[in-house]
C-alpha cells in the first residue's frame, strides 16, 4: 500500500542520514588515526636517521681512536729509541771523559 511505501520511504531515509552521519563520523576518525600514523612515522624516520647518524660518528671515533693509539705506539717507540740512544751516548761521553782523565794526567814536578 501507499502508507507502507511511505513508512518504508521515510525509515530509508533516516538509515540514509544515519548511515551517512555514521559514515562521516568514521571517516573522520580514519582521517585522526592517519595522521597519528603518519606522525608516528615521520618521528620514527628521524630516530632511525638520527641513529644512523651516531652510528657514522661513532665509527669516526673509532677510527680516530685507533689512529691515535697506532700515533701512540710509534711515539712510544721512538722515544725508547730515543732514549736507549742518549743513553749509550751519555755512557760514550762517560768513557771518553774517563780517557780523557786517564791520559791528561798531572805532571808532578820534583823539588
Amino acid at each position: 500500500t501507499d502508507q507502507d511505501l511511505e513508512r518504508y520511504l521515510e525509515v530509508s531515509q533516516k538509515d540514509r542520514h544515519t548511515i551517512q552521519a555514521a559514515y562521516l563520523e568514521m571517516r573522520e576518525k580514519a582521517i585522526e588515526e592517519s595522521l597519528k600514523c603518519t606522525k608516528y612515522i615521520n618521528k620514527y624516520s628521524k630516530l632511525r636517521s638520527d641513529k644512523e647518524t651516531c652510528e657514522l660518528q661513532l665509527k669516526d671515533k673509532e677510527a680516530a681512536v685507533q689512529r691515535l693509539n697506532k700515533s701512540i705506539k710509534s711515539s712510544k717507540k721512538s722515544f725508547q729509541k730515543d732514549l736507549v740512544n742518549k743513553e749509550a751516548e751519555r755512557q760514550q761521553l762517560q768513557y771518553l771523559s774517563l780517557l780523557k782523565d786517564q791520559l791528561i794526567t798531572p805532571v808532578k814536578l820534583n823539588k
